[in-house]
């Protein structure tokens, strides 16, 4: 090495050590700094006020006492495995309580639509709850199990309706924390134990339950995933006797086919889902609301 190179070599080096230091001692003056406000009220109230806001956000969210795990959800609850013996079915009589759950769908179009319905009939009550994007999938996002206790046990609904599951097509994880791919058969049974336990933690606590299925979608994306979904709906909802599945597919098609046109009981023919498929318009919440009055209406006596 040249006598000139290594002069520049030690001449950088130096600079380097004096550099470290400088900023070494700048950050330890900004670290005790720090620790000194931390002892600050100032600094206790931004964590007091850090605290109430996400107790806030979790109120919201439908996820106080939700741990996030599925694991305790999925053990702690009884599940039915077989049909039990059918009971002679006893109209529902007013005053009754009903409680709507679900996604964007109770939310928009069919949700306000359903209640509205309801509310013209002498005797009834209606709590309706909906969270965008929500299912029973993730719930390390949103915990539909935890939340539909906390408003069956305070609201006290006489009748069930629900309506998710658009979002749930996606990789889900079972109760071992194992991950299964969407379209795969690992992933139908443990989407099934997901409704099952679903029904078994509510079921008991109410008088009917009615599970509302896809309509059929224009929306390719989601084609597949509700085929795979709406039989699980159905064959679940039969192992409780108080729980019927709503099958809403046809009433959205046109000769078998989807159209995002259709005609309601009365002959009138609009837009009845928005462009992207999946949604329903309010003139299609108007017609699926229709629907899903007729099975209701078969053990409900309301006017």
């Amino acid at each position: 090495m040249k006598k000139i190179e290594l002069q520049l070599l030690v001449t950088t080096c130096i600079a380097a050590v004096i550099l470290i230091l400088t900023n070494f001692e700048s950050v330890s003056k900004e670290v005790a700094f720090f620790e000194s406000f931390k002892q600050t009220e100032t600094y206790k109230s931004y964590l007091a006020l850090k605290s109430s806001e996400s107790a806030f956000w979790s109120d919201i969210k439908g996820t106080k006492s939700n741990t996030g795990e599925i694991t305790n959800i999925l053990n702690d609850a009884p599940v039915t495995e077989t049909p039990k013996t059918p009971i002679e079915p006893q109209k529902i009589t007013a005053p009754v309580k009903f409680l709507l759950i679900g996604d964007s769908m109770m939310l928009v179009g069919f949700g306000p639509a359903l209640e509205n319905s309801l509310l013209k009939n002498n005797g009834v009550s209606v709590v309706r709850e909906g969270v965008y994007s929500t299912g029973l999938n993730r719930i390390d996002y949103f915990d539909w199990f935890t939340k539909s206790d906390e408003l069956i046990n305070q609201h006290k609904p006489d009748v069930l309706i629900v309506m998710f599951g658009a979002n749930d097509g996606q990789g889900i994880k079972d109760k071992s924390g194992k991950a299964h791919e969407l379209g795969s058969e690992s992933w139908k049974e443990v989407y099934r134990e997901r409704v099952r336990v679903y029904l078994s933690r509510v079921s008991p606590k109410l008088k009917k339950l009615y599970w509302v299925g896809h309509p059929i979608t224009g929306n390719d994306n989601f084609l597949a995933k509700f085929q795979a979904m709406n039989p699980i709906y159905k064959s679940e909802c039969e192992k409780f006797p108080n729980a019927v599945f709503i099958d809403t597919w046809e009433r959205f098609a046109v000769n078998g086919a989807y159209s995002q046109t259709i005609s309601d009981d009365n002959g009138l023919r609009q837009i009845a889902k928005q462009s992207d498929g999946v949604h329903v318009t309010d003139f299609g919440g108007k017609v699926l609301t229709d629907f899903v009055m007729k099975s209701v209406l078969k053990d409900v006596e309301i006017k």
